[in-house]
């Protein structure tokens, strides 16, 4: 069966209230799974904004240091160091947003629907580290690169 009325494209969540609320810098808690319900049948998937939820930010900082040591009138050694990431922080590149759902029926517009990839259990206990609205991957950590020429 179709959710969306088109065999081309997939079911678009409904949105019903702000994905970021009462989210907490942890990796595992990144999206508000209360503010996302199945979606109803027939949807174009037109109940729902685009682009509601962004990529963590970054804060990335990179240094380099350089000294030319002279050799003769026309010739010198350049020594440069550089540092990627200098401060070396933790920086998410994504978060899975992806909802597998189980149960319910078409007939009653998915309203018994639940998702079955939450990080948490009810108990408030880790279970899925790779769950809906958890980080799936992160950024390059400190980098550092020297460079020794010699101009003539």
């Amino acid at each position: 069966f179709s959710l969306t009325g088109s065999g081309a494209f997939g079911a678009r969540v409904k949105l019903v209230g702000n994905p970021t609320s009462g989210v907490s810098g942890s990796p595992y808690d990144r999206l508000n799974p209360a503010a996302f319900a199945p979606p109803t049948r027939p949807s174009l998937g037109l109940e729902s904004p685009v682009n509601y939820v962004n990529n963590p930010g970054q804060s990335n900082w990179d240094m380099s240091l350089q000294k030319n040591i002279p050799v003769k009138e026309r010739a010198h050694f350049e020594l440069r160091v550089d540092a990627f990431n200098v401060f070396n922080h933790t920086q998410f590149s994504g978060i899975n947003s992806t909802v597998n759902l189980k149960g319910g029926s078409v007939s009653n517009n998915c309203a018994t629907w639940t998702v079955t990839n939450l990080p948490y259990n009810s108990n408030g206990q880790l279970v899925n580290k790779t769950g809906f609205g958890t980080v799936n991957g992160v950024y390059s950590p400190r980098v550092l690169q020297t460079v020794i020429r010699f101009v003539f």
